[in-house]
This record gives C-alpha cells, sequence and structure tokens, in this order.
C-alpha cells in the first residue's frame, strides 16, 4: 500500500485535480490518489490504472467503476448513487464502515469486495 500520495483530488478547488476521472487520466500504474471527503463529485469515475484510490468520508460519486487490479477504499459513510461496478480482475475494494450504493455489480476474476460493516 502507498505511503503518500501522488495526486489529490479536492472538488472545490486547492488540489491537484477537482475529479478523480482527472486525476485517473494523469498518474501511471502504482501510483495513488486521495480524494477529501465531505463532497459530492457529479461524476462516475472509472478506476482502469492498477492504483490505489482511498476515499475520504462522507464522499458522493454519481456512479464509480473500478475495471483495472486497482485498490480503493472508502472512507465512512461513502455514497455511490448509481451502479457501483466491480469488473476489474485482482482487484480489491474496501469499504470502512459502510457504503450506500445503487446497486453492486461485481464480475472481476479473483476480484474481492469487503464491505465493512453495511
Amino acid at each position: 500500500m502507498a505511503t503518500s500520495f501522488t495526486k489529490i483530488v479536492d472538488g472545490n478547488g486547492g488540489a491537484d485535480y477537482t475529479t478523480l476521472t482527472a486525476a485517473i487520466a494523469a498518474v501511471s500504474a502504482g501510483d495513488s490518489i486521495f480524494v477529501k471527503g465531505g463532497q459530492t463529485y457529479s461524476e462516475s469515475p472509472d478506476v482502469n490504472k492498477a492504483i490505489a484510490v482511498h476515499i475520504g468520508p462522507g464522499t458522493t460519486f454519481t456512479a464509480f467503476t473500478v475495471s483495472a487490479a486497482a485498490q480503493v477504499i472508502w472512507g465512512n459513510g461513502g455514497v455511490c448513487t448509481g451502479a457501483l461496478t466491480q469488473s476489474g480482475a485482482d482487484s480489491h475494494i474496501s469499504c470502512r464502515n459502510g457504503l450506500d450504493t445503487g446497486g453492486l455489480i461485481v464480475s472481476g476474476a479473483r476480484a474481492f469486495f469487503n464491505g465493512g460493516g453495511w
């Protein structure tokens, strides 16, 4: 697991990027992204690279996809108003203290999802 973050996302500005989609496009395999919590992001990002994404508590996305062998850690009280789709082989999604989602679709080979106390 990464010990420091390659890019920071803050929808209110003052960070490297205002969207997770833009940050994903800018990083390379092995990098890590931190998404500041407590915000609503009107986007449906696809984690399509082997990276680590840490999402702060109380963060909302329109929809969310993990289509690569990535590691995604959701903070407390995360929300995905649409489908949370995990199709990447060897991908890992961990939810700390719950995640409210419009639906969960897991189809990736050896994909691991840890609901963490729905």
